[in-house]
């Protein structure tokens, strides 16, 4: 439910009015504001905590994501975090919050975590060319290259113009030898599942 999400949005955001609108009315005409957890990070503060009862569970995690989007911009990851985390409150069934809740957590230097909802969002999404690269970055922070490697190339087989992974490729390839790691071969990591 909207209200079971938490949802972050801009309190200075103007309401909505149905000018000329024949869309009946919702039946909730203010909105109730909430507290932050105390687990929130220092960017989010009562006036951001808002609660819109007469939004729809969409609407708000549409809302919140572009709030999280927003924070990604300025670096604050922390905040941008706890906003995807908000979203996937909302609608868990939607690899998107996972994807970029990973993100936040790579730049966190939390790999574990990335790496989890990157799993998530693959089981809800295989082909999520997004969450399969920054699960390879997961993997090559936790030192697990020949996973990593395995990963890029699922990547690069779903995208072959991903630049970014054919370089990785070779850098992780390079760790690996200097970690002493052994690489699978290419046909057989592709056979590895995600």
């Amino acid at each position: 439910t909207p209200a079971a999400a938490a949802a972050v949005v801009q309190s200075s955001e103007p309401a909505r009015k149905s000018e000329g609108s024949s869309a009946t009315p919702s039946t909730t005409s203010s909105s109730s504001v909430a507290k932050p957890p105390a687990d929130a990070p220092p960017g989010i503060d009562s006036a951001d905590m808002a609660m819109k009862t007469s939004e729809s569970t969409e609407e708000l995690y549409k809302t919140v994501k572009q709030r999280g989007n927003d924070f990604v911009k300025q670096g604050k990851w922390d905040e941008a975090m706890y906003c995807y985390t908000s979203c996937i409150a909302a609608d868990a069934q939607n690899s998107v919050g996972f994807t970029n809740r990973a993100l936040c957590y790579l730049k966190l230097n939390k790999a574990e975590q990335a790496e989890v909802d990157c799993l998530s969002a693959l089981k809800l999404d295989p082909k999520n060319v997004k969450a399969m690269y920054r699960k390879a970055l997961a993997q090559k922070a936790l030192h697990r290259y020949s996973d990593c490697v395995a990963s890029l190339r699922q990547v690069v087989a779903l995208d072959r113009t991903n630049t970014a992974a054919l370089k990785e490729v070779m850098v992780v390839t390079k760790l690996a030898k200097e970690a002493g790691q052994v690489l699978l071969p290419a046909d057989a990591s592709q056979s590895k599942s995600t």
